[in-house]
């Protein structure tokens, strides 16, 4: 039976979407306040919790927008997260605008550096430090310049970002779940407190951009080296999990959770078949250094360069067959245009040649002129 959206969904789906992803436990205490100032029983079936109910009912509501309410395991942080996730056509080749769906709250060229820091995390296993991406706004910046050569001195400055700017970019997205900032604990597996150095931060990707950035992320899988997928669950694997020790084993990548469900009968890898001689819940970890993101930088621009370089002969060679398909169309053109000169002509001098006209009788050969 349909249930009618109460105002405790629909503050709800407010608060999720004013956040964009919020964890469980948050989701939960917020509701607490939300339901003592709008009272009202919510009818819950199939042994859901109330907010499993609500956001059911919000999802089939939202059905025919092609926008679901996803409830996502972030595993770094064993935490799990609500996030809006938006169906896009995998399709449509243009990589851009699916950051930009996801991003609409950054400027322009917040959001072109945005898009370089998740492609230099995605080619690290998901991993980057803030030494990095100050590098990456300092190389995005010199390339800025150089494209700028021949206009004022304005619009250069317009895409180029200062250090207090990025600051705060890099805080927007951590605090909005984009990037997650790494503990201390997370690095070494030993608890202590954070780096003295303000720039020996790391981050992982955070839940927000597994969920709202799947597609793009998904795109990636197929032209990046670095990104696999679980061969359990099938989904990509970004900055923690379990890799098998094995060097000839590349697709041995594990999520923490598939790396327990397999040790618990078979302690042998999927991808290459080899038995393992240790627990493997033991080797549990982040997958790359997130320091190794410093070292990468070039290839951000080089594969750019490349995607550039493709666009461009992917148009010269349109441009070569709009050519070719005018040149038809000229020759085609000239030919008809003879035909008719030459028609012309002999409507000219048919006056003054004598036809031979033929008549056939019924009843003799009889040729007549």
């Amino acid at each position: 039976m349909s249930r009618a959206l109460t105002q405790q969904h629909k503050v709800v789906n407010r608060y999720l979407l004013t956040r964009g992803c919020v964890s469980k436990q948050e989701l939960e205490d917020e509701y607490k306040a939300i339901s003592e100032t709008y009272p009202g029983r919510i009818r819950v079936g199939n042994g859901k919790t109330v907010i499993e109910q609500i956001i059911h009912d919000i999802n089939r509501f939202m059905s025919f927008m092609n926008a679901s309410i996803v409830l996502y395991d972030y595993e770094l942080t064993d935490t799990r997260y609500y996030a809006y996730q938006l169906a896009i056509d995998c399709t449509v080749d243009n990589t851009d605008d699916l950051v930009t769906k996801h991003s609409i709250n950054l400027p322009l060229n917040q959001l072109k550096l945005f898009h370089k820091i998740l492609d230099l995390a995605l080619m690290n296993k998901g991993l980057i430090t803030k030494n990095a991406i100050y590098a990456l706004n300092d190389k995005l910046s010199e390339e800025s310049s150089k494209n700028c050569n021949n206009t004022n001195t304005n619009s250069k400055n317009k895409n180029i970002i200062n250090d207090e700017t990025l600051h705060e970019l890099i805080t927007f997205v951590c605090k909005k779940h984009y990037l997650y900032k790494l503990k201390a604990e997370d690095v070494d597996g030993k608890e202590g407190k954070e780096d003295a150095s303000d720039h020996d931060v790391n981050y992982c990707i955070g839940p927000r951009s597994c969920v709202g950035l799947q597609t793009y992320i998904e795109n990636k899988v197929q032209t990046c080296e670095d990104l696999r997928e679980c061969p359990i669950c099938l989904t990509t694997i970004l900055g923690y999990g379990f890799k098998c020790p094995y060097d000839n084993c590349q697709s041995g990548i594990y999520h923490s959770k598939c790396i327990v469900e397999i040790s618990k009968s078979d302690k042998k890898c999927v991808a290459c078949q080899k038995q393992w001689q240790f627990d493997p819940t033991t080797r549990i970890g982040l997958l790359s250094d997130p320091k190794l993101s410093l070292d990468i930088i070039h290839s951000v621009f080089q594969n750019n360069n490349n995607n550039h370089n493709q666009n461009q002969n992917n148009e010269s060679d349109a441009d070569n067959d709009d050519d070719s398909n005018s040149e038809q169309s000229a020759n085609r053109l000239s030919r008809n245009s003879r035909k008719r000169s030459r028609s012309g002509n002999q409507s000219q001098i048919a006056p003054t040649t004598k036809r031979r006209r033929l008549v056939i009788n019924d009843d003799s050969d009889e040729e007549t002129e």
